[in-house]
């Protein structure tokens, strides 16, 4: 079972749910794609207030708070793959 306090764990759930996210994104479910990001954003801002001399976690928070500046519903970032979909992704 994964342990909420832990930061590392934390992280990599934070990263998962951006990736689906996007994924949710370019499969046009723009509602998912919304709440995996806000949960992605949650995270970030949980953990950057943890420590905030921690320069990733201030960076992974800045890039949620840019993420979430989109409206899922009327725009959609440039497009780039997700780590997820690299292998699969169209040129």
């Amino acid at each position: 079972m994964l342990d909420p306090a832990d930061a590392g764990w934390q992280r990599l759930l934070g990263l998962a749910h951006g990736s689906v996210g996007g994924i949710a994104q370019e499969h046009g479910d723009l509602d998912a794609a919304e709440r995996s990001y806000r949960q992605a954003l949650a995270i970030a801002e949980r953990l950057a207030g943890l420590d905030p001399a921690n320069g990733d976690w201030q960076l992974e928070l800045e890039l949620g708070r840019g993420i979430s500046r989109w409206s899922a519903k009327t725009l959609t970032p440039p497009r780039t793959p997700s780590p997820a979909t690299w292998p699969f992704s169209r040129a």
